[in-house]
């Protein structure tokens, strides 16, 4: 049953959003339903479950890299929400172009200044908005050559794995697919919002879940305890064996 006609958008998208994120979440009617019907095997279960060998790599670097801070120290401090991020930058990477944190580092870093530039204007009032007129001029400015380098960013990179992705299963992979067929459904510009769109959007929501998920654990340390011991009790754990992981999964589905 198709019901996306009956269930559409009634507004259009904040202009300002629009900066950060558009693609998918933006589309309505037949256009949604084509970009969807694109993107959506990218996250099939077996596609994720082929992904958790990486992100487990991630991890464990991650992990590794804490541990160094504690330095044989019974007690040290960790800023979770940073690690988070750049963790789940990492994995967006690998989801979206096959690639890493290090290579899509400066998109993200535009993103997250994009993001400060759209929160300061949201926030501005109209008397704020008369009175300082030139700085909302510049402000836009701003967010517009911001704007710019985050497509020319995305551009670039994707370029850069158009040839890698030939045989990927990736997001990237798939909508350079779609672009390439005898009928393209997918133009470059199309690409480069959806790619926008999953960094921003699946790295800041997935890092926010963590870090509260994290401080929700260290205030019921009960749960934490029942956690560990229920993963410290698999052997190197599959993707398969996930499911099992009752309290874990749990967890998860609250945050």
């Amino acid at each position: 049953m198709d019901t996306n006609e009956t269930f559409g958008k009634t507004t259009g998208q904040n202009p300002l959003t629009r900066q950060l994120f558009a693609g998918l979440v933006s589309h309505d009617g037949s256009k949604w339903t084509q970009h969807r019907r694109i993107i959506a095997p990218a996250f099939n279960t077996e596609r994720v479950k082929a992904w958790i060998p990486e992100i487990a790599t991630a991890t464990s670097s991650m992990m590794d890299n804490w541990e160094k801070h504690r330095d044989l120290k019974c007690e040290f401090e960790v800023d979770v929400d940073r690690e988070f991020r750049v963790f789940t930058a990492d994995v967006t990477s690998i989801v979206a172009f096959g690639s890493n944190y290090e290579e899509a580092k400066h998109i993200f870093d535009l993103q997250d200044k994009q993001a400060a530039l759209v929160t300061l204007a949201t926030n501005t009032s109209r008397l704020q908005v008369i009175i300082n007129s030139i700085i909302k001029i510049q402000m836009n400015r701003r967010r517009w050559k911001v704007e710019k380098e985050i497509r020319e960013s995305l551009r670039r990179l994707i370029e850069k794995k158009e040839i890698e992705c030939k045989d990927s299963k990736n997001l990237l992979a798939l909508m350079l697919a779609a672009g390439k067929a005898d009928e393209p459904e997918f133009e470059m510009e199309e690409i480069i919002e959806e790619c926008k769109t999953f960094c921003f959007a699946g790295r800041q929501t997935t890092a926010n879940m963590l870090a509260w998920a994290m401080f929700l654990l260290a205030f019921h340390q009960e749960w934490q305890h029942k956690a560990r011991e229920e993963v410290r009790r698999g052997i190197c754990p599959t993707a398969d064996d996930l499911a099992n992981l009752k309290i874990v999964s749990l967890r998860t589905k609250f945050y």
